[in-house]
């Protein structure tokens, strides 16, 4: 649930963006802990990539046909 909102935000605003910008929109469409979302960006490394220190982007999946 949380990795599809993180990859709703990143889709919507279409740019790297820091934790504390992912935690405040996230607050927006469900209450969860920032820990929670970090956590979330760490284990799915095939869908976030960690730009520089607390910066993410979304990894750009090919489009399937």
């Amino acid at each position: 649930m949380v990795k599809e909102i993180l990859v709703r935000i990143f889709d919507r605003n279409d740019r790297a963006m820091n934790v504390k910008e992912l935690c405040k929109e996230m607050l927006k469409e469900k209450m969860v802990s920032p820990n929670t979302v970090m956590l979330n960006l760490q284990k799915y490394k095939d869908l976030f990539k960690r730009v520089e220190k607390g910066v993410y982007e979304l990894v750009k999946q090919p489009k399937k046909k």
